[in-house]
């Protein structure tokens, strides 16, 4: 498949998406080291497992949110499945053992210290199924959570919702569901054009892609949602990223076109930022070089003293060259990484990591020593690689993770650790999800 325009490439990916022909990858991981004798130095990843009930059946949660919360982690997914030790759906939650509309249906799990997983029931007050939950914790230990519904009108295709909703947890309670807006199905709740929710001094924050208008703001503050339009080109809209500053700057991270020689076009990013809550936008700086694209898979953290650091994939060829088509479900490539430390108003490029044979779907977290965790997967290869950026990239630490993996999520645990989790596949049909945690040698 060749698509040489870049906004056409983001369409194209958000497409094919929807109709599940866009595998994801295994992850890069990178903070494992040993010395001459082969003892662990500094930290290691624990030995993946399986994500299993009490009662041992396998979970598997469909590209997961991953929330801190008090005494265990919750990993908010839809679908979330339950399966025997057959490979059989079986439904815990449903009293009857069968689910009768969405009483039974689960819209992710709690994971312990012990590693076991206690499934979470979907919200009272909902009629339709609740499609790819995004979750923030806030500083209480509360998860925010977001979902797309099609209203039990289906659409043509995953790619597109006709509303969002919203409500919070607590770890065993569910706040009462609200409606945040309606459409006619113009929303692009897909992880291509949606931001994770992203909160800070209890305001949670995301903007996600609409047909026709390109990206909406919306806004959690004092018990209250609002969204207004986003004022950029309604042509911005591929993995909107936001970053939140201490002088409560919101910046924003977005795929866009870039022009090179010969008015050739790349995918590359670009950042925009509002000093109003949202309420006007500059016009966007790039962030990323033609050179440095085509460009996938943005992420964008800012630390403690609002430096921020944009990373992103390239797509390239074996011999790191860029790559002249788009490449489905991972490709050679490499990890950006782009610095502001004027607040978003302009970007030092750094040294990317060398090529990695074939990768997909970058995550990245932010850690407290400031250093940058990130991992990619390589479905083909059946790993997961992680790297640390900290002035300079790490060596990759590689995880295998058979059978079959896909769909990689990062984020931290209640202790703060890096949480790791992906998808794999036994057989056609019987999927699971396998976690690790980074923890301390000693």
């Amino acid at each position: 498949m060749k698509v040489r325009n870049p906004l056409r490439q983001a369409a194209a990916i958000t497409a094919l998406l929807a109709l599940g022909m866009l595998p994801a990858c295994a992850t890069v991981a990178g903070a494992q080291r040993s010395d001459t004798t082969g003892a662990c130095v500094g930290e290691r990843w624990l030995p993946p497992h399986e994500l299993r009930t009490k009662e041992g059946y396998t979970v598997f949660l469909e590209r997961p949110s991953i929330v801190a919360m008090r005494g265990g982690t919750f990993l908010a997914a839809s679908p979330t499945r339950t399966l025997d030790p057959l490979g059989r759906p079986v439904w815990p939650l449903a009293p009857s053992g069968f689910p009768i509309l969405l009483s039974g249906q689960a819209i992710g799990a709690l994971v312990g210290g012990d590693g076991l997983a206690r499934l979470v029931p979907v919200p009272n007050g909902i009629s339709s199924y609740p499609w790819m939950p995004q979750a923030v914790g806030d500083d209480s230990g509360t998860a925010h959570v977001v979902w797309g519904s099609d209203e039990n009108d289906p659409l043509p295709t995953r790619a597109t919702s006709r509303s969002l909703w919203s409500a919070r947890f607590d770890g065993e309670h569910w706040s009462t569901p609200r409606r945040l807006i309606t459409t006619d199905g113009s929303l692009f709740w897909m992880s291509a054009n949606a931001s994770p929710l992203v909160t800070k001094h209890g305001v949670v924050h995301f903007v996600v892609a609409v047909r026709g208008e390109g990206l909406r703001y919306f806004r959690f503050e004092r018990g209250a949602w609002s969204n207004r339009h986003v004022e950029i080109s309604s042509a911005l809209m591929g993995y909107p990223r936001l970053a939140l500053l201490r002088s409560n700057r919101i910046v924003l991270m977005v795929q866009g076109g870039l022009e090179g020689p010969a008015s050739a076009l790349t995918a590359g990013f670009l950042a925009s930022w509002s000093d109003d809550d949202g309420a006007s936008w500059v016009t966007p700086v790039p962030i990323s070089r033609f050179a440095e694209g085509p460009a996938y898979d943005g992420q964008l953290v800012a630390d403690d003293r609002d430096v921020l650091h944009a990373f992103w994939y390239q797509q390239t060829d074996r011999d790191g060259n860029p790559a002249t088509r788009l490449s489905l479900g991972g490709s050679p490539g490499r990890i950006y990484v782009s610095r502001s430390t004027d607040r978003g108003q302009s970007w030092q490029r750094a040294i990317p990591t060398d090529v990695i044979e074939n990768a997909n779907e970058l995550g990245v977290v932010l850690r407290h020593d400031r250093s940058v965790l990130a991992v990619v997967g390589d479905r083909a290869g059946e790993r997961t690689l992680v790297a640390t950026w900290s002035n300079g990239w790490s060596p990759f630490t590689i995880l295998e993770a058979k059978p079959d993996p896909f769909n990689p999520s990062l984020g931290t645990d209640d202790a703060q650790r890096p949480f790791l989790t992906w998808g794999i596949q036994h057989r056609r049909g019987w999927l699971g999800s396998v976690m690790t945690v980074l923890v301390s040698c000693h």
